[in-house]
């Protein structure tokens, strides 16, 4: 048998459990999200394109977790099938060793790798941001669809609106009279000859400005109860639109994990708790593509070695992998971005640590010798599983 066959068969038989891990986790970490969109549907009225514009944008910051464990585990279930089916003795019999075994996982995690690069740098700030952009823009237009003449608007939550007249092209309301809440000073009884709700995309925030008007307050804390009555030409109010639509406030900041790349370099050769904040997500995006190269030198090692726990030895193997990598780089960036650690101490010297230790097991594995580490994950898991037996016998 060529080379050419066995990468190729290699290659298929890996890519499909890759694929259907990909889509099985996708959905797992989009779960509660998928929730909060269903509830758009169902009791805000939300038509079903901006539904699919807004589940395709928060797919995309998903795909840099979602991408190398996908690939981790998919890899480690294939080569799990392999073994348990005898096909790594007899590609071993035929002259096939570990390290050539190793191409076709090596080329899966180089376009994995080149995938994850380009979603963490580019596609997953975009999604972030056109995430932000379509929920505001959702909730500005449905704020301008309640908006009704004659009737008492109670959409935003920090007050109400009514208006004897409204031009449904211009936006513009004529006869305006607006309860606004401001927290212990009581209400605010506002009446002004127009006004307009004007929307700012840039600062996502929305703006009720009113013209030729009065305010009138009654002033509980003093002794005598004191009425005011001030007069304006133009008052402008920030209504509160959280609850127009189910999500949290539009911040008004953004944050680093949602600056192009470009930007983000800029941002972090500042200084002060920003700048380290976006130095931070800066070398995150840069070691995001070496999380499937260094998962390729723990797949064949773990992958490859039978187990007397069966495939779940495998399957477990990787999810502390995945696990401790995951931690690790988690406490990587809160020790640059809190701490002020220098990357080259935190992200680049751990993903160093974890290169060595997958260099160790891949060589001990290329010589045959047994893995400690394998040994007793293995060994963990067979126990597990049979405690777990007895008790169902005795149930």
């Amino acid at each position: 048998m060529s080379r050419h066959l066995i990468n190729r068969y290699l290659v298929r038989e890996l890519l499909t459990p890759i694929i259907l891990c990909l889509l099985v986790f996708t959905l797992v970490l989009m779960a509660g999200r998928l929730v909060q969109l269903a509830d758009l549907v169902i009791n805000k009225g939300v038509d079903l394109a901006s539904i699919l514009t807004l589940f395709s944008t928060l797919m995309l910051p998903f795909m840099t977790i979602a991408l190398p464990l996908s690939f981790l585990m998919g890899s480690l279930i294939g080569l799990g099938r392999l073994c348990a089916d005898n096909e790594s003795i007899a590609f071993r019999a035929a002259g096939v060793g570990l390290l050539d075994l190793g191409r076709p996982v090596l080329a899966l995690a180089l376009a994995c790798a080149l995938l994850t690069g380009l979603v963490a740098a580019w596609a997953a700030p975009w999604g972030k941001r056109a995430f932000k952009a379509t929920l505001f823009e959702m909730a500005r237009s449905k704020a301008n669809i309640g908006l009704q003449q004659n009737l008492f608007i109670k959409q935003f939550k920090n007050l109400v609106l009514y208006a004897d007249h409204l031009d449904d092209k211009t936006g513009r309301m004529s006869g305006v009279f607006i309860v606004e809440t401001q927290g212990e000073r009581g209400p605010l009884m506002i009446i002004a000859d127009s006004g307009r709700l004007v929307s700012s995309p840039r600062d996502e925030s929305m703006t009720l400005q009113l013209h030729n008007g009065t305010m009138h307050r009654q002033e509980a804390d003093t002794p005598q109860g004191a009425y005011q009555v001030i007069r304006f030409n133009r008052y402008d109010i920030r209504p509160d639109i959280s609850s127009a639509m189910s999500a949290p406030k539009f911040a008004q900041r953004v944050s680093p994990n949602e600056l192009p790349i470009s930007e983000l370099w800029q941002a972090a050769r500042g200084d002060g708790e920003r700048a380290l904040a976006a130095r931070a997500e800066f070398h995150s995006r840069l070691c995001a593509p070496l999380a499937p190269l260094i998962f390729a030198l723990f797949i064949l090692p773990f992958g490859m070695q039978t187990q007397r726990s069966g495939r779940s030895g495998g399957f477990t193997a990787g999810l502390l992998i995945y696990l401790i990598y995951y931690l690790m780089t988690s406490l990587a960036q809160t020790m640059t971005a809190t701490l002020g650690i220098h990357p080259l101490f935190s992200f680049w010297a751990l993903h160093l640590v974890f290169f060595c230790a997958g260099l160790y097991l891949l060589r001990q594995s290329a010589l045959e010798r047994p893995s400690r580490l394998l040994a007793g994950i293995d060994n963990g898991v067979l126990f597990i599983k049979q405690r777990l037996g007895r008790r169902n016998a005795h149930a």
